[in-house]
């Protein structure tokens, strides 16, 4: 069985392996420090079978930058490396291409320990796994560390060479990859009681290494060398910071109550509330047919349609000018898929109390 290490993309996951791979040895480690190397390996032998290894090196060429040049943009984002095996988002789970690795990890004594992102954590079989070390961090952290990886995403123009950002602009506004893989890792947990379980938020991990590696090292029952694996914890591995302000953000809310329930190990909770419908970030999701314009909504479009007469008139001719007889069709906002109204119209109701028609005459 394995010691996994576990919490979602961007929440110190990597930083955990490196310090455990210092404190019980690199040969209780299953993965590589950089994947991505073991990737462009295969990647290079497939191209080879197929013999078109120079056609495709053109290509990569004329395209983006080369690719030890884009990989050192990774390097540089996470320069202690990421220690990720293919089972760390595919899930420990049987293969017969894994046969011999999972024979391995099930009949290891000491344990291994392998990175599980959250959602390899819950397509993983709990036979493999002997207890979970679960990385948590601020979700508007994570989205900022997400918004650093991706302005790694450089080009270099094929005919003047300059080299181009196009991740420079980009930014992360949503907390729904922390939601819901943080989800994912509940339902596993909610499953699964009987697996040991300490969870570590990233902030005590770089402003208390020697406190939470004791910790850790306690939840293991192991002997090695946490106080070397300590000295290696910097401030400066806390790169991403929240933006000021975005607290008082509706999503970001919805989403330090999600961290705040795992945290506590509320796991059925945090699984009741992702699939609860009038949660905001399901709110969001939901679209349906307008049939007086016969164009996909949402809940937002419809709530401005009933306050706005403005963005109304701007729908009548749309509506007209695709031949709707809005008139004589229901707002079915007002007849069940307004989640805030216990009285909803009937279509025919609807219809006949036409809040569009008044205005128009």
């Amino acid at each position: 069985m394995a010691y996994c290490i576990s919490g979602c993309a961007r929440s110190g996951t990597s930083l955990a392996m490196g310090l455990l791979r210092i404190a019980l040895g690199a040969d209780r480690i299953y993965g590589d420090k950089f994947p991505q190397k073991a990737d462009r390996k295969r990647m290079l032998e497939q191209w080879d079978k197929e013999g078109c290894r120079s056609a495709r090196l053109y290509i990569e060429r004329q395209t983006g930058l080369p690719w030890d040049v884009e990989f050192q943009k990774v390097v540089e984002m996470n320069p202690h490396g990421f220690w990720e095996h293919p089972f760390t988002v595919q899930g420990m789970r049987y293969s017969a291409q894994f046969h011999d690795v999972l024979n391995d990890i099930e009949n290891r004594a000491p344990p291994g320990i392998i990175k599980l992102v959250a959602q390899g954590l819950f397509h993983s079989d709990p036979r493999y796994i002997d207890r979970v070390i679960y990385m948590l961090r601020d979700p508007k952290e994570v989205a900022k560390s997400q918004e650093r990886l991706k302005r790694a995403f450089v080009v270099q123009h094929p005919d003047t060479g300059e080299v181009v950002d196009l991740g420079k602009q980009m930014r992360v506004h949503s907390p729904q990859m922390f939601n819901n893989t943080t989800a994912m890792a509940a339902m596993f947990f909610a499953k699964n009681p009987h697996i040991p379980l300490l969870v570590i938020r990233f902030q005590d991990l770089v402003d208390r290494p020697d406190d939470t590696l004791s910790h850790i090292k306690d939840f293991l029952g192991e002997k090695g060398d946490f106080g070397k694996a300590a000295q290696l914890v910097t401030k400066t591995l806390h790169r991403s910071k929240a933006v000021e302000g975005s607290d008082e953000i509706p999503m970001w809310q919805e989403s330090q109550m999600i961290h705040d329930m795992f945290f506590n190990r509320q796991f059925e909770q945090v699984v009741e509330y992702m699939e609860d419908p009038r949660r905001g970030t399901n709110r969001i999701q939901r679209n349906w047919t307008c049939l007086r314009t016969n164009l996909p909504t949402v809940e937002n479009h419809c709530r401005e349609c009933m306050a706005n007469p403005e963005y109304r008139v701007g729908l009548k001719r749309h509506a007209e000018s695709h031949q709707v007889d809005w008139k004589n069709k229901p707002c079915m906002f007002q007849c069940g898929m307004d989640l805030d109204n216990d009285k909803p119209m009937t279509p025919q109701e609807s219809v006949d109390q036409n809040f569009w028609v008044e205005e128009h005459a």
